[in-house]
């Protein structure tokens, strides 16, 4: 039983908190790059494997880290272990909110009025074109 909290532990870690942060990562990364180099076509198709790339390392490292922590905490039953997964935990919650908070009607109004874009609310028109 123990192994097999561990690994849900890490499952549900992994299923909540990390892997929905990577398609937005990758798609910010791809608008850049669209935006960069939409003029030169093979330096926009190599920056943008670059980026894809670059988002999966960002999954897997994050699950790596954060399954280890987990393993090591389980097993060690160490506290050092069991605050730094307290700390990782509300770290990738801080993350999700971040990329997954949508403004409000007000605050798009304001961004409006402005001309702007909100930052909260994604922007991939580059993909439109």
């Amino acid at each position: 039983p123990h192994f097999m909290l561990t690994n849900a532990a890490m499952w549900c870690v992994g299923n909540a908190l990390i892997y929905p942060t990577t398609y937005p990562v990758m798609l910010t990364g791809l608008v850049w790059c669209r935006r960069k180099f939409g003029h030169a076509p093979r330096y926009s198709c190599m920056a943008s494997v670059v980026v894809i790339m670059g988002s999966y390392l960002y999954m897997s490292f994050l699950m790596g880290a954060v399954c280890g922590v987990i393993g090591i905490f389980a097993i060690t039953k160490d506290l050092t272990y069991g605050v730094a997964l307290l700390i990782i935990t509300a770290v990738l919650a801080w993350w999700n909110y971040a990329l997954f908070h949508r403004s409000t009607p007000a605050q798009r109004a304001t961004a409006a009025q402005r001309g702007a874009h909100h930052p909260s609310e994604p922007s991939f028109e580059a993909f439109a074109k």
